[in-house]
């Protein structure tokens, strides 16, 4: 996530069917902006639809440029 003197908070949620999300994680980022990887980890779930909501911030905007989801489940 990226902005001017960032300070975000956000959550990341799932869905199986893109209507009831399940909040798994609430995160805080802070520090500036960044073209580098930022992981974040959560527990592992089933879904198909990931959501990220931007639940507070310090600047009037917040861009993400590139998301991969990856899982360390067979």
């Amino acid at each position: 996530i990226w902005g001017d003197g960032t300070r975000y908070q956000f959550t990341i949620s799932f869905s199986t069917d893109n209507n009831t999300y399940t909040n798994v994680t609430q995160l805080t980022r802070t520090g500036t902006s960044t073209t580098q990887a930022e992981p974040y980890t959560f527990p592992v779930t089933q879904a198909q639809y990931l959501k990220i909501t931007i639940t507070q911030s310090i600047t009037t905007y917040a861009q993400i440029s590139d998301i991969s989801v990856f899982s360390n489940q067979s």
